[in-house]
């Protein structure tokens, strides 16, 4: 069977094309164990740090559970800190079959207040490695697990795979040029002495359309620093899984994915199993806002929300709430509490600062007929496909299509 990714997986087979996946790979098992169609088949997944970490790959492996209901799920979660409401909620509305361990959180203490989020993320998840091993070799004292699932930012848990005899596969929530640009990039590294702002040519990424250095992502725009390597030390890591499972489909990126498989340079099958997306939401919070914009024109609401781990200076946030009362049209915004970090709330829990304080003196009030403001969460799913919604200001996440 050619397991390569040369088409998109209908919905209703995604779970069986999973199972599948890991009964063709058996031979690289090195036990003796057997696995069927007809008998429970375990599997651990291990999330990165960070709600926009879980939420995609627990939406993917409650896709798989849903339609394969022998499939048993561990979902190993590590954490810096409380979780946010939103995935606690999130957490809590799970099927019997996927079961979450919320390890210990981990202690950061005695990094800098000024370390980036990309740092304490790496950090995090390398601290938190004792506990996914402690976790790991617990369950497999009882339950032979046939594979692992893992975050890009998980992925030194691979040798654990190897270790408890599993295979190990990757969720990649964005999509399958995002993956092949990733891959791409310990060439380009060996192959380049300037910083890629400085590139005089284009940077051709096999299947993808040329594009300038200076457009790869933040982490890369400095190849000194500690951000940029730690990167190169999570994509060399990928080609060493099992398989990569990509949350995008052959319609959409037919030419990328055929060249990641003529390539022929020691890349993992990729799986385009997508498109996958929240449908529905267990936020509880925040839906007054729903009634609000059901008396709402058709279109005429702008929803502004820079997701779970975008924020706002207080500088940037006066900014805003004058641009928006200036704007005189009608608005719904999703307000956190200010930091000088633009990512300062993407790892931590709730703040016990409310939010709604940080807003311009008299705003609320001038506002009130105009707009609606809300603290922290609000049923975004719902909203953005509401019909009173006619705009959006969001911080794009990377794993949305």
């Amino acid at each position: 069977m050619h397991m390569h990714g040369v088409k998109r997986i209908p919905e209703e087979s995604v779970s069986e094309f999973y199972l599948m996946v890991l009964l063709s790979h058996q031979h690289k098992l090195r036990t003796k164990t057997k696995f069927s169609m007809e008998k429970t088949t375990h599997i651990a997944v291990i999330p990165g740090i960070g709600f926009t970490h879980l939420v995609p790959i627990l939406n993917f492996t409650k896709r798989l559970v849903q339609l394969h209901s022998h499939f048993h799920v561990t979902f190993i979660i590590p954490s810096l800190g409380s979780l946010p409401n939103a995935s606690k909620a999130i957490l809590q509305t799970l099927p019997p079959n996927i079961k979450p361990i919320l390890l210990p959180p981990v202690n950061l203490n005695d990094q800098p207040q000024e370390t980036r989020t990309v740092i304490k993320m790496h950090l995090a998840m390398t601290r938190s490695m004792q506990s996914i091993h402690h976790t790991l070799n617990s369950i497999t004292s009882n339950t032979p697990i046939v594979a692992m699932l893992i975050d890009y930012f998980a992925v030194e848990a691979l040798h654990f795979a190897r270790e408890f005899n599993m295979l190990c596969y990757m969720y990649f929530p964005c999509s399958v040029t995002t993956l092949s640009t990733y891959l791409y990039m310990p060439k380009l590294d060996e192959e380049t002495t300037c910083e890629y702002k400085d590139l005089p040519h284009p940077v051709q990424v096999p299947g993808c359309v040329p594009f300038h250095g200076r457009d790869l992502c933040c982490a890369t725009q400095d190849r000194s620093a500690l951000p940029y390597k730690l990167f190169l030390q999570r994509v060399k890591r990928i080609p060493l899984v099992d398989g990569v499972f990509v949350n995008s489909f052959l319609e959409m990126e037919k030419g990328t994915i055929r060249a990641l498989e003529e390539e022929g340079k020691g890349y993992p099958p990729v799986y385009p199993v997508g498109p996958i997306v929240e449908t529905g939401t267990t936020c509880t919070t925040g839906s007054e806002c729903l009634t609000w914009l059901d008396k709402q024109q058709d279109g005429s609401v702008l929803y502004v929300c820079f997701g779970s781990g975008g924020t706002l200076s207080q500088g940037q946030m006066n900014e805003l709430a004058h641009g928006l009362e200036l704007s005189k049209h009608k608005f719904l915004w999703v307000v956190r509490a200010p930091s000088d970090e633009a990512s300062a709330g993407y790892l931590g829990g709730e703040k016990d600062a409310d939010p709604l304080e940080f807003l311009p003196s008299g705003f609320l009030e001038r506002t009130k007929e105009q707009g609606m403001v809300v603290p922290s969460w609000v049923p975004q799913i719902e909203i953005l496909g509401h019909g009173k919604n006619g705009a959006n200001l969001i911080w794009v996440l990377f794993f949305y299509i």
